[in-house]
């Protein structure tokens, strides 16, 4: 049995996948593994874990679509409790608390309808964590440093590129992906 071999599109997002790597690297001021208790951190490290693990998933000659689903979702899903948990550290106000929580209902919903339904949720509810929530706390420079929401604004927006180019496999109703013989 041998893997499906990679489109184009998988090509580029693979390239895009492996400078986010080096970007992360380049970007994280101090080694995440000093100041792993700090969730910004914590998310330098699961973030680019999960940019391995899918390349591997992917990657694999018997390949099951339904764990890169759901490592996707339980990304888009917790990524919000990073901003959550830091301005809970950095004493926030209410209001930014209740805004924090939002976001995590917001991208939650979003995660179980790209789990269960569609992956196109998964593709805008990572891409526009990326392009709207880093975004814009990048500018406001609310709740995680100037660094982070960089960070993660370019993590998202990749991640998102990729998902995109796996939406085929991911629309085939959750069931293992086999590979061509």
């Amino acid at each position: 049995m041998t893997r499906v071999p990679l489109s184009t599109p998988e090509r580029i997002a693979f390239l895009g996948l492996a400078a986010q790597l080096v970007f992360t690297l380049a970007i994280v001021p101090v080694s995440p593994f000093g100041r792993i208790v700090e969730p910004i951190y914590l998310a330098t490290v699961s973030s680019s874990a999960l940019t391995i693990a899918l390349a591997v998933l992917r990657l694999r000659a018997r390949r099951d679509v339904r764990i890169e689903k759901l490592l996707l979702a339980l990304f888009l899903g917790g990524m919000p409790f990073i901003y959550t948990l830091t301005a809970l550290r950095n004493g926030a106000s209410g209001n930014v608390l209740a805004m924090e929580g939002t976001a995590i209902l917001v991208f939650g919903a979003m995660a179980v309808v790209g789990l269960i339904g569609s992956p196109w949720f998964l593709v805008a509810g990572i891409a526009g964590h990326g392009l709207l929530w880093d975004a814009s706390h990048h500018v406001t420079h609310l709740v995680v440093p100037g660094w982070y929401a960089v960070f993660c604004l370019v993590v998202d927006v990749i991640l998102a590129a990729y998902v995109a180019t796996q939406v085929p496999a991911y629309s085939t109703g959750g069931s293992r992906a086999r590979s061509r013989d």
